[in-house]
């Protein structure tokens, strides 16, 4: 697994800071703007940023592609919710239905997959990846799909997804794809089978999760079960024992529990994964 630098992680934390800042920013003013006014923030800050995500990639002067990436992360969105803003506002009965956020999403992955043809990064491939699964989940839904049995498969392509991609050129992505794969899996399991006897279906998936982990040698897999598990006691946590008589010592025995999941998590990540 490459080591962070300095450099990056002191980058990362920028991006993250104005990611924050932009959605403090529509957050605050969304209300107050007006339909043009909605469509420049966004639609013309998604478009500026992609330009400028790619004059980044161009540039000699920068060792990395990472200032770039940041910027594409943050160009894809806005330009996806301007696309949609002004779907709406020319073709009103559009946006009434599914089909603007499908026309949307289906551009929208075109376009970043034409630009992935164009600078050959492989984190570009996570929006198309991510447009086309929500243009996917839209479809379906449309369709007469059930809103989890969906959003199941799509966790459970996602996973194959990252399989798939660990023996190409984009194999970087792998751990992303698993992650995201987990979250919609897990999530939309537990709550298939929330307060019922299934309950052990989600006990089985996240013993199947950690196999697989070890199989493939995946931290990213590991983490991912770690996560879940340490979700799933905490559920239990709150509903059995916190309105039992043993309520005191709930919070207690969840922290003594969550600290056993994060200690056998790393003793098994350097035995098994390093």
């Amino acid at each position: 697994m490459t080591r962070i630098t300095k450099a990056e992680a002191i980058l990362y934390f920028a991006a993250f800071l104005g990611y924050v800042g932009l959605a403090a920013f529509f957050a605050a003013f969304w209300q107050n703007m007006g339909g043009n006014t909605r469509i420049i923030a966004t639609l013309g800050g998604g478009m500026l940023f992609h330009v400028l995500a790619m004059m980044a990639w161009q540039s000699a002067a920068l060792p990395t592609r990472l200032p770039g990436c940041c910027l594409f992360a943050a160009a894809a969105f806005l330009e996806a919710v301007g696309l949609y803003v002004l779907v709406a506002q020319i073709f009103p009965q559009l946006a009434l239905g599914s089909a603007a956020s499908l026309a949307v999403m289906l551009f929208m992955a075109a376009q970043e997959t034409a630009v992935y043809m164009q600078y050959r990064i492989p984190f570009i491939l996570t929006a198309p990846i991510i447009f086309l699964y929500g243009f996917a989940f839209i479809l379906l839904h449309m369709l007469g799909g059930e809103e989890r049995a969906v959003l199941l498969c799509l966790g459970v392509s996602l996973l194959l997804v990252g399989h798939g991609l660990r023996r190409t050129v984009a194999y970087a992505l792998s751990p992303a794809a698993y992650v995201l794969g987990c979250c919609l899996f897990y999530a939309t399991l537990f709550n298939l089978v929330r307060g019922s006897w299934a309950e052990i279906a989600y006990v089985a998936a996240i013993a199947a999760g950690f196999t697989a982990a070890f199989r493939l040698r995946s931290e990213a897999l590991l983490w991912s079960g770690t996560a879940f598990t340490i979700a799933y006691i905490a559920y239990g946590d709150t509903a059995y024992i916190m309105h039992s008589a043993l309520w005191s010592l709930s919070l207690p025995l969840l922290g003594i529990v969550v600290f056993f999941c994060l200690t056998a998590a790393l003793k098994a990540k350097r035995r098994y994964l390093s």
